[in-house]
C-alpha cells in the first residue's frame, strides 16, 4: 500500500502552477526564496568523447562554470575508465578537467565510487576485476565489508586517493571539499543492482581519510525511498555534522507520464509506510546537525517524458520543489545539483539550443548571481 504525503502533494500543486509563470514574473515572485540557493551539477567527463581528448569536455566546463555560474560540481570518476586493464592506470584522462576546476576555484564533490559512480549503468567495476573474483556477486547482493569485492574496492580507492593527494598541491586539494561514498548506495539500481552495507560505507570513509582527510561525506537517496536508511547510516558516524544527506529528485519518467497529473505523484509525494517523510528528515537533520542538499534535480528527459532539460517550466518546477527540501537549512547549505548538465552543455556546444534552452540557461545563471538579460519569450 502506498501513502500520500499530503503536505508535499499540496506543495507540488502550488509549485506547478507557479512554474507556469513567465520567467520575469517567476523571478520577481520567488527572488527572495531563491536568493540563498546555489545551482551546481554533476559533471560526467565520459559524456564528452574523451577518446578524442579533453577539448570538448574543457569547453563544456567553461560553459558550466563561466556561463551558468556554477561554483560547485560533483565530479564523477569511474574505476573502469581509470583502470581499463590490470596494468594500466589512466589518470591523465581526468587530470586537465580536474585542474581546470581547481584553477577556477570550483568546489568539488569527488564521486569516485569506488563501485557505484554517477551515470548508467551505475556500477563501474572493471571487467578484469570481476573476472578475477572467485564469483561475481549476484544481482541485488548487499556488498559486505569483508567480501572479496569489498577488499578489491578498498585497495582501489586507497590507490586513487593516494595518487590524487600526491599529484596536486595542498591549496588545490582544498577545492575537494566533499567525498561521495558510492552513488545511491542503498538503491538497487543499474546493471548489477548492488547495494552497500553500512559497515562497508563507513570503512570506505576510513580508507579515504588516510589520504584526503576531513572532507564532508555525501550520501544520496533515490527520492524518499532511502532517506531513513541513510539517516541511520549518518548517525553511525562519530560526527554526523560531517555528513551531507542528498536527495535525488525526479518528478517524471517514462512510466508515470501516461498518468494524469503525473507531476504531482512522484518520489517526494508518494511512498511506502516505511519511507521517511521530507519533514521528518528535515527535523532529524536539524537535531543532529548534518546538512541537506538536492544532489540530483531532474533536468534530463526520461523516455517519453521530454520536458526535463528542454522546458523552462520544468526547470522552474524542479527548482521550487528542490528548494522545499532545503527549507530549514542554513543559507550556505542551500545547494541544488542539476542532473543532465552534460546533455545541456552539449546542446549549446552543438549550437542546437532552442528559446526554451536559452531561458533555462539564463535562469540558472541568474540564480547563481550572474547578471543576465532574461528575455520574456513565453
Amino acid at each position: 500500500m502506498t501513502f500520500l504525503d499530503i503536505a508535499q502533494f499540496q506543495n507540488s500543486r502550488h509549485d506547478w502552477r507557479e512554474s507556469l509563470e513567465n520567467t520575469g514574473t517567476f523571478w520577481q515572485r520567488n527572488q527572495q526564496l531563491l536568493a540563498p540557493v546555489q545551482c551546481g551539477a554533476t559533471f560526467i567527463p565520459e559524456a564528452y568523447n574523451l577518446e578524442n581528448g579533453p577539448t570538448r569536455a574543457l569547453a563544456a566546463l567553461d560553459f558550466i562554470i563561466n556561463t551558468l555560474g556554477m561554483r560547485t560540481l560533483r565530479f564523477g570518476m569511474r574505476w573502469n575508465t581509470l583502470q581499463p586493464k590490470k596494468d594500466i592506470f589512466e589518470f591523465e584522462v581526468y587530470r586537465p578537467l580536474l585542474q581546470y576546476c581547481f584553477d577556477n576555484g570550483v568546489s568539488i564533490t569527488l564521486a569516485a565510487g569506488p563501485i557505484k559512480s554517477p551515470g548508467w549503468p551505475e556500477q563501474f567495476v572493471p571487467d578484469w576485476v570481476l573476472s578475477e573474483l572467485s564469483s561475481i556477486p549476484a544481482k541485488n547482493t548487499v556488498i559486505e565489508v569483508n567480501s572479496e569485492l569489498s577488499h578489491r574496492a578498498h585497495a582501489w580507492i586507497s590507490r586513487l586517493t593516494l595518487y590524487i593527494s600526491r599529484e596536486f598541491s595542498l591549496s588545490e586539494l582544498t577545492n575537494i571539499t566533499t567525498i561521495q561514498i558510492e552513488n545511491e548506495l542503498a538503491n538497487p539500481f543499474g546493471k548489477w543492482c548492488w547495494v552497500m552495507s553500512d559497515e562497508f560505507a563507513l570503512s570506505i570513509v576510513d580508507t579515504i581519510d588516510l589520504y584526503l582527510p576531513g572532507r564532508k561525506i555525501l550520501y544520496n537517496s533515490a527520492g524518499r525511498f532511502n532517506l531513513r536508511q541513510l539517516t541511520t547510516l549518518i548517525l553511525k558516524h562519530k560526527n554526523p555534522r560531517r555528513c551531507i544527506l542528498g536527495l535525488d529528485y525526479y518528478y517524471t519518467n517514462d512510466s508515470t507520464i501516461k498518468h494524469p497529473f503525473h507531476q504531482y505523484f512522484n518520489g517526494n509525494t508518494i511512498g511506502l509506510p516505511w519511507h521517511a517523510m521530507i519533514a521528518q528528515t528535515q527535523l532529524i537533520s536539524q537535531k543532529y546537525g548534518f546538512a541537506l542538499e538536492v544532489t540530483e534535480a531532474q533536468m534530463e528527459p526520461w523516455g517519453r517524458s521530454q520536458a526535463p532539460g528542454n522546458s523552462i517550466q520544468s526547470l522552474q518546477y524542479i527548482i521550487l520543489q528542490s528548494r522545499r527540501f532545503l527549507q530549514i537549512c542554513d543559507p550556505w547549505k542551500l545547494y541544488i545539483g542539476l542532473w543532465g548538465i552534460d546533455r545541456f552543455a552539449n546542446i549549446f556546444l552543438d549550437g542546437t539550443q532552442t528559446s526554451q534552452h536559452i531561458m533555462m540557461k539564463n535562469t540558472i545563471a541568474q540564480i547563481n548571481g550572474l547578471c543576465v538579460d532574461q528575455p520574456n519569450l513565453q
